[in-house]
């Protein structure tokens, strides 16, 4: 999975005024170049629904398919789209960058040494991404091998991720495994190993584990918890500074995160307003796009449109080209734009995305959407 922080999806999207709150102010008397920080980029109209179904929706017999399927590897399961949100796992991974001021204003904060405020921007960036998953019941669709953003195993399924914002790097990989029991249980192991440089300080890890609330501070070089940092990761991040005359009299700890407003346009599938965007394809866009890219995926769109018959026969006919992907990982298959680290599990980015995407030559980039050739045998 690439992302395109600055010229793709970075600019900050204007909703509707009664909706959006857009980036948090810092209180007043901060330096301008951090107060107005997430707020300074192009501005570019986004859409804030989804179409409208061409059809309407059929349920599905849940018992079929759970005696067929009780005990499997779900990556594995040939499900119908009624389970799936028209978004893939790649484009949903995204989702942990839509607060990306907060890295933003923390690159700042640590160019102007305040390591403090810059500690607790990637804390709440830690937490922020997980506030989307709030009432996201239906799987996203699973990639094919070498779709961009990029999968970069077919089994196991990883997913690779770089992206490049002002003044920082965030990269990592994740790795799904689920097994289906039934109605009362369902199994997900989801490693998300991720790391985030501000180029102008350390690499930080971020692995966090999360219960509702969240708790946690910040420790000085000795040890000593100089901030402490509360709040819920489905709503809020709040911080006090420890010996902060602000603090007395109980006064209100400072907000440093709070999640964005639903979309007025709910659908089942809960998306957020960020989420909405992500698959959105316009001509301008669609001509800078490789062809491996998930926007082209004829199956998703299909179920974004409303067009549930002819999604269910593209997701079934994709899934069977995956037979394809299995053939070209056992003989030895290599990611377009990562690469394996030696000695490790790990991929990282080689570099090449976005000098393609300047040249507009894709060529290196398979046909992954389209039809198998007849006398091509995967078997």
């Amino acid at each position: 999975m690439l992302i395109d922080i600055e010229l793709e999806f970075g600019v900050k999207t204007p909703y509707d005024s009664d909706e959006d709150e857009g980036p948090l102010d810092i209180e007043d008397g901060m330096d301008s170049c951090i107060k107005f920080v997430g707020s300074n980029y192009p501005c570019v109209m986004r859409r804030k629904k989804l179409p409208d179904p061409v059809e309407k929706e059929k349920g599905v017999s849940l018992w079929s398919m759970i005696k067929d399927n009780i005990g499997k590897d779900l990556t594995r399961v040939c499900l119908p789209v009624y389970f799936n949100e028209p978004i893939s796992s790649l484009q949903k991974c995204f989702e942990d960058l839509e607060y990306s001021f907060l890295p933003d204003r923390a690159y700042e904060f640590g160019k102007m040494g305040n390591s403090l405020m810059r500690a607790l921007n990637v804390a709440a960036f830690a937490v922020s991404g997980y506030a989307s998953t709030d009432g996201r019941h239906c799987k996203p669709f699973n990639p094919l091998l070498g779709e961009t953003y990029e999968k970069v195993s077919h089994h196991p399924m990883i997913v690779a991720c770089h992206c490049e914002g002002r003044g920082w790097k965030f990269w990592g990989e994740s790795d799904l495994k689920s097994k289906f029991w039934g109605l009362t249980a369902l199994t997900i192991l989801y490693k998300i190993p991720a790391k985030l440089s501000l180029l102008s300080g350390d690499n930080i890890h971020l692995q966090p584990h999360f219960r509702e609330t969240v708790l946690g501070g910040v420790q000085d070089k000795n040890g000593k918890t100089v901030a402490s940092l509360f709040g819920k990761w489905d709503d809020s991040m709040r911080y006090k500074i420890n010996g902060d005359s602000r603090n007395a009299n109980g006064s209100e700890p400072h907000l440093l995160w709070k999640r964005s407003k639903p979309s007025k346009h709910l659908t089942r599938y809960n998306l957020t307003r960020f989420a909405i965007t992500l698959n959105e394809l316009t001509p301008e866009l669609k001509e800078k796009l490789p062809s491996t890219d998930s926007r082209l995926r004829p199956d998703q769109r299909c179920l974004e449109n409303g067009e549930y018959t002819k999604a269910n026969e593209e997701k079934l006919r994709l899934e069977q080209r995956q037979r394809q992907a299995r053939k070209m990982q056992e003989r030895g298959w290599k990611p377009r734009w990562f690469v394996k680290e030696k000695g490790g599990e790990t991929y990282s980015y080689i570099g090449g995305y976005w000098e393609a995407k300047e040249r507009g030559n894709w060529e290196s980039c398979p046909d992954i959407f389209g039809q198998v050739s007849t006398d091509q045998n995967f078997d």
